[in-house]
Protein backbone atom coordinates (compact mmCIF):
# COMPACT_ATOMS: atom_id res chain seq x y z
CA UNK A 1 0.00 0.00 0.00
CA UNK A 2 1.40 3.56 -1.12
CA UNK A 3 -0.57 6.54 0.99
CA UNK A 4 0.10 8.36 -2.16
CA UNK A 5 -1.71 6.82 -4.34
CA UNK A 6 -4.86 5.79 -2.47
CA UNK A 7 -7.98 8.14 -2.60
CA UNK A 8 -9.55 8.96 0.52
CA UNK A 9 -12.45 10.95 2.16
CA UNK A 10 -11.76 14.38 2.57
CA UNK A 11 -11.67 15.07 6.16
CA UNK A 12 -12.47 18.24 7.70
CA UNK A 13 -10.05 21.05 7.86
CA UNK A 14 -6.69 20.34 9.74
CA UNK A 15 -6.15 23.75 12.60
CA UNK A 16 -2.58 23.87 13.82
CA UNK A 17 -2.18 24.01 17.06
CA UNK A 18 0.17 26.49 19.02
CA UNK A 19 3.55 24.37 20.07
CA UNK A 20 3.56 26.06 23.26
CA UNK A 21 0.02 24.40 24.03
CA UNK A 22 1.05 20.91 23.76
CA UNK A 23 0.61 18.21 26.64
CA UNK A 24 3.52 15.93 25.17
CA UNK A 25 6.32 17.48 27.04
CA UNK A 26 6.58 20.14 28.86
CA UNK A 27 10.02 21.06 28.21
CA UNK A 28 9.50 20.41 24.59
CA UNK A 29 11.85 22.67 22.33
CA UNK A 30 11.27 22.66 18.07
CA UNK A 31 14.82 23.91 17.99
CA UNK A 32 16.13 20.56 18.85
CA UNK A 33 14.78 18.82 15.95
CA UNK A 34 13.26 22.59 13.85
CA UNK A 35 13.22 20.76 10.59
CA UNK A 36 11.41 17.66 11.62
CA UNK A 37 8.82 19.79 13.07
CA UNK A 38 8.59 21.74 9.72
CA UNK A 39 7.93 18.56 8.06
CA UNK A 40 5.48 17.37 11.06
CA UNK A 41 3.44 20.21 9.99
CA UNK A 42 3.46 19.67 6.20
CA UNK A 43 2.50 16.00 6.92
CA UNK A 44 -0.82 17.72 8.62
CA UNK A 45 -1.35 19.72 6.23
CA UNK A 46 -1.66 17.52 3.43
CA UNK A 47 -2.22 14.11 4.73
CA UNK A 48 -2.31 12.19 8.05
CA UNK A 49 -0.48 9.30 6.95
CA UNK A 50 1.19 6.48 8.63
CA UNK A 51 4.54 7.54 10.25
CA UNK A 52 7.40 5.70 11.11
CA UNK A 53 10.05 6.94 13.11
CA UNK A 54 13.01 5.72 14.21
CA UNK A 55 16.83 7.15 15.69
CA UNK A 56 18.88 6.54 18.77
CA UNK A 57 17.38 5.99 22.01
CA UNK A 58 16.13 9.95 24.02
CA UNK A 59 16.74 11.61 20.78
CA UNK A 60 13.48 12.60 20.84
CA UNK A 61 11.14 10.57 18.85
CA UNK A 62 8.42 9.89 21.26
CA UNK A 63 7.73 13.92 21.81
CA UNK A 64 7.84 14.45 17.65
CA UNK A 65 5.05 11.44 17.74
CA UNK A 66 3.08 12.87 19.87
CA UNK A 67 3.29 16.65 18.40
CA UNK A 68 2.18 14.53 15.20
CA UNK A 69 -1.16 13.25 16.91
CA UNK A 70 -1.72 16.73 18.47
CA UNK A 71 -1.31 18.69 15.96
CA UNK A 72 -3.82 16.58 13.95
CA UNK A 73 -6.19 15.96 16.15
CA UNK A 74 -6.16 19.77 17.31
CA UNK A 75 -6.37 19.11 20.82
CA UNK A 76 -4.62 18.29 24.02
CA UNK A 77 -4.34 14.09 24.12
CA UNK A 78 -5.60 13.42 27.56
CA UNK A 79 -5.05 9.37 28.29
CA UNK A 80 -5.90 6.40 30.70
CA UNK A 81 -4.06 3.41 31.02
CA UNK A 82 -6.60 0.51 30.45
CA UNK A 83 -6.19 -3.01 30.69
CA UNK A 84 -7.28 -5.79 27.72
CA UNK A 85 -7.57 -9.26 29.05
CA UNK A 86 -7.51 -12.13 26.28
CA UNK A 87 -7.76 -15.83 28.29
CA UNK A 88 -5.19 -16.11 30.96
CA UNK A 89 -3.25 -13.01 29.31
CA UNK A 90 -3.29 -9.55 30.17
CA UNK A 91 -2.08 -6.60 27.91
CA UNK A 92 -1.69 -2.88 29.59
CA UNK A 93 -2.10 -0.33 26.98
CA UNK A 94 -3.22 3.60 27.03
CA UNK A 95 -6.36 4.95 25.37
CA UNK A 96 -7.56 8.59 24.94
CA UNK A 97 -10.17 10.03 22.07
CA UNK A 98 -9.19 8.64 18.48
CA UNK A 99 -6.12 7.01 19.84
CA UNK A 100 -4.57 4.19 21.37
CA UNK A 101 -0.84 3.59 22.34
CA UNK A 102 1.29 0.69 23.18
CA UNK A 103 4.63 0.33 24.83
CA UNK A 104 6.49 -3.01 23.64
CA UNK A 105 9.02 -5.02 25.94
CA UNK A 106 10.47 -8.13 25.64
CA UNK A 107 7.67 -9.99 26.63
CA UNK A 108 4.20 -8.29 26.55
CA UNK A 109 3.74 -8.91 22.41
CA UNK A 110 4.73 -12.34 21.81
CA UNK A 111 1.44 -13.86 21.69
CA UNK A 112 -0.44 -13.60 18.01
CA UNK A 113 -3.75 -14.67 19.63
CA UNK A 114 -3.39 -12.13 21.99
CA UNK A 115 -2.53 -9.25 19.65
CA UNK A 116 -5.23 -10.38 16.79
CA UNK A 117 -7.81 -9.92 19.64
CA UNK A 118 -6.28 -6.81 21.31
CA UNK A 119 -6.39 -5.04 17.06
CA UNK A 120 -9.56 -6.42 16.62
CA UNK A 121 -10.89 -4.41 19.87
CA UNK A 122 -9.33 -1.06 19.17
CA UNK A 123 -9.08 -0.71 15.42
CA UNK A 124 -11.95 1.18 13.46
CA UNK A 125 -12.76 -1.59 10.81
CA UNK A 126 -15.40 0.78 8.90
CA UNK A 127 -16.96 3.62 10.54
CA UNK A 128 -15.96 7.15 10.25
CA UNK A 129 -16.28 9.30 13.81
CA UNK A 130 -18.41 12.29 14.28
CA UNK A 131 -15.64 14.64 13.57
CA UNK A 132 -13.96 13.13 10.69
CA UNK A 133 -10.45 12.02 12.63
CA UNK A 134 -8.84 9.09 12.00
CA UNK A 135 -8.15 6.46 14.85
CA UNK A 136 -4.82 6.78 15.69
CA UNK A 137 -2.68 3.91 16.80
CA UNK A 138 0.97 4.62 18.07
CA UNK A 139 3.38 1.54 18.69
CA UNK A 140 6.38 2.46 20.68
CA UNK A 141 9.58 0.18 20.45
CA UNK A 142 8.95 -1.77 17.45
CA UNK A 143 12.40 -3.36 17.56
CA UNK A 144 11.10 -5.69 19.83
CA UNK A 145 8.32 -7.44 17.36
CA UNK A 146 8.79 -10.88 16.11
CA UNK A 147 8.42 -11.01 12.33
CA UNK A 148 4.62 -13.08 12.59
CA UNK A 149 3.36 -10.15 14.85
CA UNK A 150 4.48 -7.60 12.70
CA UNK A 151 2.98 -9.08 9.93
CA UNK A 152 -0.13 -8.72 11.81
CA UNK A 153 0.32 -5.06 12.49
CA UNK A 154 1.08 -4.68 8.62
CA UNK A 155 -2.08 -7.02 7.66
CA UNK A 156 -4.60 -4.99 9.87
CA UNK A 157 -2.37 -1.26 8.77
CA UNK A 158 -3.29 -2.55 4.67
CA UNK A 159 -7.04 -3.25 5.45
CA UNK A 160 -8.30 -0.31 7.71
CA UNK A 161 -6.40 2.29 6.23
CA UNK A 162 -9.00 4.69 5.43
CA UNK A 163 -10.10 4.68 9.29
CA UNK A 164 -6.71 4.09 11.20
CA UNK A 165 -3.39 5.96 11.19
CA UNK A 166 -0.59 3.57 12.60
CA UNK A 167 2.39 5.47 14.14
CA UNK A 168 6.06 3.49 14.78
CA UNK A 169 9.03 4.31 17.06
CA UNK A 170 11.77 2.56 17.10
CA UNK A 171 15.60 2.60 17.83
CA UNK A 172 16.45 0.67 14.58
CA UNK A 173 15.51 1.14 11.22
CA UNK A 174 14.10 -2.64 11.57
CA UNK A 175 11.33 -2.26 8.40
CA UNK A 176 13.20 -2.01 5.28
CA UNK A 177 10.83 -4.23 3.38
CA UNK A 178 7.79 -2.67 4.63
CA UNK A 179 8.80 1.32 4.08
CA UNK A 180 6.10 1.78 1.19
CA UNK A 181 3.52 1.72 4.28
CA UNK A 182 4.71 4.51 6.37
CA UNK A 183 6.33 8.12 5.70
CA UNK A 184 9.42 7.52 6.99
CA UNK A 185 11.49 10.03 9.04
CA UNK A 186 15.07 9.48 10.99
CA UNK A 187 15.46 11.63 14.20
CA UNK A 188 18.94 12.31 14.38
CA UNK A 189 21.04 12.13 17.53
CA UNK A 190 21.17 15.04 19.60
CA UNK A 191 24.16 17.09 20.15
CA UNK A 192 25.78 18.39 23.59
CA UNK A 193 25.23 21.83 22.43
CA UNK A 194 21.86 20.86 21.98
CA UNK A 195 21.52 19.30 25.34
CA UNK A 196 23.17 21.99 26.74
CA UNK A 197 20.39 24.69 25.38
CA UNK A 198 17.62 21.97 26.58
CA UNK A 199 19.68 21.74 29.86
CA UNK A 200 19.21 25.70 30.66
CA UNK A 201 15.52 25.86 29.77
CA UNK A 202 14.59 22.96 32.31
CA UNK A 203 16.97 24.51 34.97
CA UNK A 204 14.86 27.75 34.39
CA UNK A 205 11.33 26.29 34.23
CA UNK A 206 12.00 24.63 37.67
CA UNK A 207 14.01 27.28 39.20
CA UNK A 208 17.15 25.87 39.59
CA UNK A 209 20.40 27.72 40.49
CA UNK A 210 22.52 27.25 37.47
CA UNK A 211 26.01 25.98 37.56
CA UNK A 212 27.83 25.02 34.64
CA UNK A 213 29.85 22.22 36.28
CA UNK A 214 27.21 20.42 37.17
CA UNK A 215 25.44 20.89 34.20
CA UNK A 216 28.34 19.29 32.28
CA UNK A 217 28.14 16.04 34.75
CA UNK A 218 24.42 15.98 34.00
CA UNK A 219 25.53 16.14 29.65
CA UNK A 220 28.19 13.87 30.55
CA UNK A 221 26.32 11.03 32.06
CA UNK A 222 23.32 11.54 29.02
CA UNK A 223 25.29 10.40 26.80
CA UNK A 224 23.21 12.18 24.66
CA UNK A 225 20.35 10.89 25.48
CA UNK A 226 17.36 12.96 26.26
CA UNK A 227 15.36 11.39 28.70
CA UNK A 228 17.96 9.86 30.63
CA UNK A 229 18.88 13.89 30.63
CA UNK A 230 15.41 14.97 31.98
CA UNK A 231 15.98 11.76 34.73
CA UNK A 232 19.60 12.95 35.90
CA UNK A 233 18.00 16.52 36.69
CA UNK A 234 15.17 15.08 38.45
CA UNK A 235 17.07 12.79 40.39
CA UNK A 236 20.34 15.12 40.80
CA UNK A 237 17.97 17.82 42.42
CA UNK A 238 15.47 15.45 44.98
CA UNK A 239 16.04 17.70 48.17
CA UNK A 240 17.07 21.02 46.34
CA UNK A 241 20.86 20.50 46.29
CA UNK A 242 22.94 18.78 43.61
CA UNK A 243 24.17 15.55 44.08
CA UNK A 244 25.95 13.43 41.67
CA UNK A 245 23.39 10.43 40.52
CA UNK A 246 24.81 7.43 38.23
CA UNK A 247 22.87 6.17 35.93
CA UNK A 248 21.36 2.49 37.76
CA UNK A 249 21.23 0.41 34.63
CA UNK A 250 25.47 0.52 34.20
CA UNK A 251 25.50 -0.41 37.87
CA UNK A 252 23.53 -3.52 37.50
CA UNK A 253 25.69 -4.47 34.58
CA UNK A 254 28.76 -3.64 36.93
CA UNK A 255 27.13 -5.71 39.35
CA UNK A 256 26.48 -8.66 36.95
CA UNK A 257 30.18 -8.77 35.70
CA UNK A 258 31.66 -9.11 39.23
CA UNK A 259 28.87 -11.66 40.60
CA UNK A 260 29.34 -13.60 37.30
CA UNK A 261 32.96 -14.55 39.21
CA UNK A 262 31.81 -16.27 42.44
CA UNK A 263 30.35 -19.61 41.45
CA UNK A 264 27.38 -20.20 43.54
CA UNK A 265 23.94 -21.28 43.71
CA UNK A 266 23.05 -18.12 45.48
CA UNK A 267 25.08 -15.79 42.71
CA UNK A 268 23.12 -17.94 39.97
CA UNK A 269 19.33 -16.58 41.80
CA UNK A 270 21.15 -12.94 42.19
CA UNK A 271 22.05 -13.26 37.94
CA UNK A 272 18.45 -14.14 37.02
CA UNK A 273 17.35 -11.30 39.20
CA UNK A 274 19.84 -8.85 37.65
CA UNK A 275 19.08 -10.28 34.08
CA UNK A 276 15.23 -10.07 34.77
CA UNK A 277 15.27 -6.31 35.85
CA UNK A 278 17.90 -5.46 32.79
CA UNK A 279 15.09 -7.16 30.38
CA UNK A 280 12.12 -5.48 32.02
CA UNK A 281 13.85 -2.05 31.38
CA UNK A 282 14.02 -2.75 27.83
CA UNK A 283 17.75 -2.63 27.44
CA UNK A 284 19.20 -4.11 24.18
CA UNK A 285 19.96 -7.66 24.01
CA UNK A 286 23.32 -6.66 22.01
CA UNK A 287 23.96 -3.86 24.61
CA UNK A 288 24.10 -6.84 27.49
CA UNK A 289 26.66 -8.76 25.19
CA UNK A 290 28.89 -5.68 24.17
CA UNK A 291 29.45 -4.69 27.70
CA UNK A 292 30.19 -8.25 29.18
CA UNK A 293 32.42 -8.22 25.94
CA UNK A 294 34.36 -5.58 26.90
CA UNK A 295 34.89 -5.90 30.10
CA UNK A 296 36.38 -9.09 29.15
CA UNK A 297 38.43 -7.77 26.76
CA UNK A 298 39.92 -5.69 29.10
CA UNK A 299 40.95 -8.48 31.63
CA UNK A 300 43.01 -9.81 28.92
CA UNK A 301 44.58 -6.95 28.50
CA UNK A 302 45.66 -6.70 31.58
CA UNK A 303 46.67 -10.87 31.44
CA UNK A 304 43.84 -11.69 34.39
CA UNK A 305 42.36 -13.48 31.70
CA UNK A 306 44.26 -16.31 28.91
CA UNK A 307 43.74 -15.32 25.15
CA UNK A 308 42.11 -18.94 24.85
CA UNK A 309 39.68 -18.47 27.13
CA UNK A 310 38.89 -14.87 25.73
CA UNK A 311 38.81 -16.43 22.37
CA UNK A 312 36.16 -18.73 23.52
CA UNK A 313 34.21 -16.60 25.58
CA UNK A 314 33.88 -14.44 21.91
CA UNK A 315 32.27 -17.66 20.82
CA UNK A 316 29.64 -17.76 23.72
CA UNK A 317 29.15 -14.04 23.23
CA UNK A 318 28.42 -14.62 19.19
CA UNK A 319 26.34 -17.54 19.55
CA UNK A 320 24.36 -16.13 22.00
CA UNK A 321 23.44 -13.39 20.29
CA UNK A 322 22.71 -15.32 17.01
CA UNK A 323 20.05 -17.35 19.37
CA UNK A 324 18.44 -13.89 20.78
CA UNK A 325 17.14 -13.42 17.46
CA UNK A 326 14.09 -15.11 17.49
CA UNK A 327 14.05 -16.52 21.06
CA UNK A 328 10.87 -15.66 23.31
CA UNK A 329 11.90 -16.45 26.59
CA UNK A 330 15.75 -14.27 26.46
CA UNK A 331 16.41 -14.58 30.07
CA UNK A 332 17.11 -18.35 29.24
CA UNK A 333 19.29 -18.19 26.76
CA UNK A 334 20.96 -15.19 28.90
CA UNK A 335 21.00 -17.42 31.65
CA UNK A 336 22.60 -20.13 29.57
CA UNK A 337 25.27 -17.88 28.29
CA UNK A 338 26.63 -16.46 31.73
CA UNK A 339 26.97 -20.53 33.06
CA UNK A 340 28.99 -21.02 29.96
CA UNK A 341 31.16 -18.23 30.53
CA UNK A 342 31.40 -18.53 34.36
CA UNK A 343 32.50 -22.37 33.58
CA UNK A 344 35.22 -21.24 31.86
CA UNK A 345 36.74 -18.52 34.34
Amino acid sequence: MNNFFVIKQKYEEKKLIDKSDLLVNKYIDTKIHNNIYKKIDKLVEKDFMNLFLYGQGGSGKYTIAKYYIETYLGFKSKITEEVFKFESKELDYYKGKNYIELIINNYNFNDSNLVNSFLNKVINKNNFTFSGKKNIILVKNIQYLKKNILNIFLFNMEKYYLFNTFIFVSSCCNLSKYLGFFCCIRVPRVSEENLKELCYNIYKKEKIKKNETEIKKIIKLSKNNIKIMKNLIDLSYLNGKYEAFENPINDKLKFLFKIMKKKNINSLVIIRELLNELLIDNLDHNDILKFLLNKFRKETESDKIYKEKMIKIIEILKNTSIKLVNCLRPIIIFEFCIIEIMDLL
